[in-house]
């Protein structure tokens, strides 16, 4: 007797009532299971091994309440029905509880079948992801029991292609088992060796996660990518299991689709769901119904930025004013102001023939500060004074002309969306995704946040057409992930397009992950392959290989490459020239008409001062 905890499942309400059925289902459940945690029959069997609780299955293709069990605590399953039919309605009730996993073993025990239909009884337990499987059947004379194995990763199976070279293990009579060979033929469920196995990858032209080799493949079915850095991470993965790998994508563009709570699905997702596909890549995440499919670890955090046309160049003139920012500029201003009253109250005690009138001081410290000094004051105080503050001239005046120089040889643009929030209270068109909808449609309550791009929401038909709506007309900003945007933009984004990439800009941040068909055989390997692979650090390295290779899907929106340097000429000098002419017009204006006044004086004084004339 077990001492184990044993739970029970069972796919009719009554098992087998012979003795010799029932021992031998006991001793070829204790032959190929070793461990504390079971899945049974049905509790009337005569075996206290099988004391446990009972959960009936019953096998018309009813929906059924999942049993409570763990299905990573199973090591065995046992299923009691008459015909192929029978199984397939048994695991249809299944398809949605945690129960069956690749890894179980399984073991089908049948009163009468055909030994042709064997064959069809492993094609459709493959089908569900089960290929740890015995099946027993009794043959028509007698109490005996055959056993039959089908090792789904041999050379002739062809990893689930080949169901007919099914082998038969060994007989059991009133519960003792005769093998045919050695009893390690009852163990041939731990396949290592996946050397006939080919893996199908769904995934979405999306670089640098998926990068193709050629824009518009010819056969879609069997697509050829050259780079990426998921791609990079399954072609390790294959390598490391020995199986090969077929990559495909969908007829449509950026096809990702989306998977609901309720399991309908479109695009990749339903690829997944309907088994055209074992693993979905390209920078997935997890949908509502997510639970439909099976996933790997988290090995990437990618968000979502906005992108709007870059703002246009800035007008020389205000160069001149932005070479200090606005603090600078106060503090100039007091210091000039406090340096010139200063200079006034000295002089006016102090410094007899200097200047002694408030406004020529200020003049003359004007000129002080655009580097023309005015005559050296005689008193040891002023000269003190005149000392420092032409030091703080100098150095005032080395750093405006420093960054002045420097705005004039580079284009600067002007500053039109700062922030998220200021593009959400625009009036542009904000541009997205679609898949990137369930971001803000989740399960939870839609915050003010979420509501406001909602309303505001427009689908990207495709990238070439957002792009011209972002860049040419100018009437829409469009949400990408950073990932594509910091590929796309050394290479191939508009020139005339800038994204907010501060991480308080961030709109939405998901973890990325790759998904596989339910029960995908090779799933756990896959799964612990990956998880190894991302500790490893290597994703790191294969992203940055990634920004280096081309993607064929973004020709078109290719530019040429920007020069490091930016030539300098007198174009630059414009607006110096232009205020140089305009001080001197504005200078010989004022000329003219202080002259003009002076005579108008002089004359005027010349009449009053004139004796009268009688």
């Amino acid at each position: 007797m077990r001492d184990a905890l044993s739970k029970v499942l069972v796919s009719k309400d009554v098992f087998y009532t012979d003795v010799s059925t029932t021992k031998c289902v006991s001793s070829i459940r204790a032959e190929v299971s070793n461990v504390s945690a079971y899945i049974f029959l049905n509790k009337s069997i005569s075996d206290p091994g099988f004391r446990s609780a009972t959960y009936v299955i019953h096998a018309v293709g009813e929906d059924v309440h999942c049993p409570p069990i763990n299905g990573n605590e199973i090591d065995l399953l046992v299923f009691r029905v008459d015909s192929k039919r029978e199984l397939t309605d048994v695991l249809t009730c299944l398809k949605n509880c945690p129960l069956l996993k690749s890894k179980s073993k399984t073991l089908v025990v049948m009163k009468h079948i055909r030994t042709k239909t064997i064959s069809g009884v492993f094609k459709t337990l493959w089908e569900n992801g089960i290929f740890n499987s015995l099946i027993t059947v009794q043959r028509d004379i007698g109490h005996v029991m055959d056993l039959y194995g089908w090792g789904a990763f041999s050379q002739s199976s062809r990893c689930g292609r080949v169901f007919t070279n099914y082998f038969h293990v060994g007989a059991c009579a009133n519960g003792t088992v005769l093998f045919d060979g050695d009893e390690a033929s009852l163990q041939k469920f731990a396949e290592t060796s996946f050397h006939s196995c080919s893996i199908s990858v769904r995934v979405v032209d999306w670089p640098p996660f998926v990068i193709p080799e050629t824009q518009n493949p010819p056969d879609r079915k069997n697509a050829n990518y050259i780079g990426g850095f998921e791609v990079q991470l399954v072609k390790t993965i294959a390598s490391y299991l020995n199986v090969e790998l077929r990559f495909s994508v969908s007829e449509k563009d950026l096809n990702w689709g989306t998977l609901h709570e309720n399991g309908t699905a479109s695009g990749l997702y339903l690829a997944l769901l309907e088994k055209s596909a074992d693993i979905g890549i390209s920078s997935l995440t997890f949908p509502p119904g997510y639970r439909f499919l099976d996933y790997g670890p988290i090995y990437y955090y990618e968000k979502l930025v906005w992108c709007v046309r870059s703002p246009p160049l800035m007008v020389s003139w205000k160069k001149l004013i932005i070479a200090l920012n606005t603090i600078h500029w106060h503090f100039l201003v007091i210091i000039y102001v406090v340096a010139s009253v200063l200079v006034w109250a000295l002089s006016k005690r102090q410094e007899p023939g200097h200047s002694k009138k408030l406004g020529r001081c200020f003049t003359r410290t004007l000129a002080d500060i655009l580097g023309n000094p005015s005559a050296l004051p005689k008193t040891t105080s002023l000269r003190v004074f005149f000392t420092f503050w032409l030091i703080f001239c100098f150095h005032t005046n080395l750093f405006y002309l420093t960054n002045l120089m420097s705005l004039l040889s580079k284009a600067v643009t002007e500053v039109e969306f700062a922030t998220s929030d200021e593009i959400l209270n625009s009036s542009l068109k904000l541009m997205f995704l679609s898949a990137t909808k369930m971001y803000f449609t989740s399960d939870r309550t839609p915050n003010a946040f979420d509501k406001k791009v909602l309303g505001r929401w427009v689908d990207c038909p495709n990238l070439e057409t957002c792009f011209a709506m972002t860049v040419q007309r100018g009437d829409s900003a469009i949400c990408l992930p950073e990932s594509f945007i910091l590929y796309m933009g050394a290479r191939y984004m508009p020139a005339p397009m800038s994204c907010l990439l501060r991480a308080e800009d961030t709109l939405v941040s998901y973890p990325v992950t790759m998904f596989m068909r339910k029960n995908l055989p090779l799933a756990s390997k896959i799964s612990q392959a990956a998880q190894r692979l991302s500790e490893s650090g290597l994703l790191g390295a294969w992203r940055q290989m990634a920004f280096d290779t081309d993607s064929a899907d973004f020709e078109q929106l290719s530019r040429p490459p920007e020069e490091n340097s930016t030539v300098f000429s007198l174009k630059e000098f414009k607006p110096l020239f232009r205020c140089v002419i305009f001080g001197w017009v504005a200078a010989t204006v004022a000329f003219i008409l202080e002259h003009l006044i002076h005579q108008v004086i002089s004359k005027y004084s010349t009449w009053k001062n004139a004796p009268p004339q009688y």
